[in-house]
């Protein structure tokens, strides 16, 4: 049975490199070197060029011809920091928000217990945030009751029902 595909003549490619040290110009280099390389081990041809659509962020184009079949590609790379800078541009009490909505979504949907059924590498990446957020958020909590502690010796007593658990634990460390 034959494909009635055509052949696919134009591709996007989105590159997200992560948190790397890099600038992206050192991808084009490198896909511009590599792809020479690869080009004539399997003897085709491809070019690369400046964007075609000239936009805000890097990328570049490439025409190649594969076994008679020529291809346009138009590559960017978006950078981890212009993906989550918007989000995190509103302040911590939104990220905070942001983080328990996603939970609830993820808790709620049955998506949670699909990620911890994955290998540890992703569940690590997917439950990172989430821990340091609330590493975060206690750190903080215990610097303030230590600084408020500092100011009345007796605080941690009174507190107790202001803070609740926390109040009782932290006074069972403190002296």
């Amino acid at each position: 049975m034959q494909s009635t595909r055509s052949p696919i003549k134009h591709r996007k490619v989105f590159y997200i490199p992560g948190f790397d040290p890099f600038p992206a110009r050192r991808y084009r280099e490198l896909y511009r070197k590599q792809s020479q390389i690869q080009a004539a081990i399997s003897r085709y041809r491809i070019t690369q060029s400046a964007p075609v659509a000239p936009s805000d962020r890097f990328g570049w184009s490439v025409h190649g011809v594969f076994a008679r079949q020529k291809v346009d590609s138009d590559f960017t790379v978006l950078e981890w920091s212009d993906l989550v800078k918007s989000s995190m541009s509103n302040g911590i009490f939104a990220t905070y928000r942001q983080m328990l909505n996603t939970a609830w979504i993820y808790i709620i949907t049955g998506a949670l217990i699909d990620i911890m059924r994955l290998r540890r590498g992703p569940v690590l990446a997917a439950l990172y945030p989430i821990a340091m957020l609330v590493l975060q958020l206690a750190l903080a909590i215990a610097m303030a009751y230590a600084v408020v502690s500092g100011l009345h010796p007796r605080i941690g007593v009174l507190s107790w029902g202001a803070w609740g658990w926390f109040g009782r634990f932290w006074c069972c460390f403190s002296d």
